[in-house]
């Protein structure tokens, strides 16, 4: 319906599916940082997007999606923190 909406933030939550490429204006780069765990990507959350779920993790997937929620969460919510205080 040609709608702009504003948001703090875009999570993409996409698992086990690795072809991404569609998104949009999105630098092919992201992809390859997405292969190491969120600790170690270069990328996490530039630009406001973040991936959730896409690092196959050998200590159990289910367990690293829910690390990987919680650190985007705590960067969002810092983010969010610094844009009201100036």
């Amino acid at each position: 319906d040609n709608k702009n909406e504003r948001f703090d933030a875009i999570i993409a939550a996409i698992g086990y599916e690795r072809n991404f490429s569609d998104i949009p204006g999105l630098d092919p780069n992201r992809f390859a940082d997405l292969r190491v765990s969120i600790n170690h990507q270069k990328y996490f959350g530039k630009d406001g997007l973040y991936f959730c779920g896409y690092w196959i993790s050998p200590a159990g997937q289910i367990r690293e999606i829910g690390l990987d929620a919680k650190k985007i969460a705590k960067k969002i919510a810092k983010d969010i923190a610094k844009k009201s205080k100036g």
